[in-house]
């Protein structure tokens, strides 16, 4: 096994009295690289109108070094605070440093993020948004989350040069649902904390390869 840092990462968020439409399809948001942060989605009600908070993860990995095919790997984020919010890993277009502009940047979102109204048809689901992990159901404060990576992700991790990621909320943010009233959230530590002890990092296994020309002789005696 072997273990692979982020080149850089951050949240992006949007929070401000709007639709869900026009806030889970903003084109930026405000950016956060702190060493600990967390991405949410919630809804509150107040004279004002309707506030709605989404956030976002994105993670790029240098991968260049990495060309024979992976066994397996894990996405490994450790957690605290909260642990109210369903995530999902997709598959990201931004590149180099995390910017506020990042916030639309899921490879090809476009479409449904357009269709965004807060009753599902926006939905990411059986859309071409490439999903690099399954739903994360439950969620560490406590230490490492670990996120298995899908064959999506592991042939993307050998054929490019960079690995670009990003952790969104499955049950709102995913589906198009809009919160109610409520506020969920996961909170865990970005790579700009001190030390790296509680580091983002992907564990991977690259794949043993056999000979083609490996035999197996038995014999009767």
């Amino acid at each position: 096994m072997a273990d692979l840092y982020p080149d850089y990462d951050g949240v992006v968020y949007k929070y401000v009295t709007d639709t869900w439409a026009n806030v889970r399809n903003a084109t930026s948001g405000t950016l956060n690289t702190v060493s600990s942060f967390h991405i949410t989605n919630s809804h509150d009600s107040g004279r004002g109108g309707n506030t709605y908070q989404i956030g976002r993860y994105f993670i790029e990995f240098d991968t260049s070094g990495i060309t024979s095919a992976l066994d397996s790997a894990t996405l490994r984020l450790y957690g605290l605070t909260s642990d109210t919010l369903d995530v999902i890993l997709l598959k990201s277009s931004h590149t180099g440093d995390v910017a506020a502009g990042d916030f639309e940047q899921i490879t090809n979102g476009a479409t449904p993020l357009g269709n965004s109204d807060g009753s599902g048809a926006g939905t990411f689901a059986s859309t071409s948004v490439v999903e690099y992990s399954s739903e994360i159901a439950t969620w560490s404060t406590s230490g490492y989350n670990d996120i298995a990576l899908n064959s999506d992700a592991l042939t993307d991790i050998v054929d490019n040069n960079t690995f670009n990621c990003v952790l969104v909320g499955y049950d709102y943010d995913y589906l198009d649902i809009a919160p109610s009233s409520a506020l969920y959230r996961v909170n865990f530590y970005q790579d700009s904390q001190s030390g790296t002890d509680k580091d983002p990092y992907i564990d991977y296994t690259v794949a043993v390869a056999v000979a083609d020309d490996a035999v197996f002789f038995g014999a009767n005696f």
